[in-house]
């Protein structure tokens, strides 16, 4: 066949593309016809139609045209292969990415339905966790309110976990009936990196605020008297500690501010 050639809108149609990303992939020097007529027709040999099938297939990987041009370059089998080795584990990573964004999407919306299914109401719940980044704290200033470190500092280096971060606050009793309180980045999924904390519940009471705390300024206290009034009817001992994790804010048609939050009291 090496006497045959393909015509420019056959392997376009062959190869599923238009005819000017044919004519782009001459212009960009990925695939060069080896004959252009007067006419200015342009007619592939079987290799250039070979090779213009690995560059779709490659743009398909969503390769860039430089790492494309670096692979038809390549003349030893051994080299193809290695470079496919590549993409399948850069394949593999983007699958682990999506995952994790599907189950953050997930555990986002189980967290969302409790305030469907019971709203401003006590549920107790088991094995539940919240993961918590101690080293980026939260520090209240007169106007503002300051980060005390940073995600590079701390070694998060969890890129989707840090963008999907969520404000947590956390409460602990102290021997003087004092409370100690800390704000902190936190999130509900996961993280292979060792500064995300792992929170686990194992058996836990937890509120589903829905409500503007900044308007409510007395919700905490109401929600605590709730709390015992629950242990004490169910004989239940809570912990010195209880998490409070802001999920969302949604404005209703008055433009007034809702704030879905989950108070988590920890159980004995």
């Amino acid at each position: 066949m090496s006497d045959q050639y393909f015509k420019t809108g056959d392997i376009a149609k062959f190869h599923n593309i238009s005819t000017d990303t044919v004519r782009l992939y001459d212009k960009e020097d990925l695939v060069k016809p080896s004959l252009v007529r007067e006419n200015k027709y342009r007619y592939y040999t079987l290799q250039e139609v070979m090779n213009l099938g690995h560059v779709t297939m490659l743009r398909e990987l969503d390769l860039p045209i430089s790492s494309i041009k670096e692979r038809l370059n390549f003349n030893n089998i051994n080299d193809v292969s290695a470079f496919h080795h590549i993409q399948v584990d850069n394949l593999s990573e983007e699958i682990k990415q999506l995952e994790k964004k599907i189950e953050y999407l997930q555990v986002f919306n189980e967290k969302l339905n409790s305030f469907l299914d019971a709203p401003n109401e006590i549920k107790l719940i088991e094995n539940s966790s919240l993961f918590i980044c101690r080293g980026m704290e939260f520090a209240w200033g007169k106007n503002t309110v300051n980060l005390s470190s940073s995600y590079e500092n701390e070694g998060v280096d969890d890129l989707f976990w840090t963008r999907t971060s969520l404000i947590s606050r956390y409460y602990r009793k102290q021997l003087d009936q004092s409370t100690e309180t800390k704000m902190y980045c936190s999130n509900i999924i996961s993280s292979e990196c060792d500064a995300a904390e792992d929170i686990n519940f194992k058996r836990a009471l937890r509120f589903n605020y829905v409500g503007n705390p900044f308007e409510d300024t007395d919700y905490m206290q109401n929600i605590d008297e709730q709390i015992k009034g629950y242990c004490k009817e169910h004989k239940l001992t809570l912990s010195e500690e209880k998490y409070e994790v802001f999920l969302i804010c949604l404005s209703d048609e008055k433009k007034s501010e809702n704030y879905y939050i989950h108070v988590i009291y920890p159980l004995i």
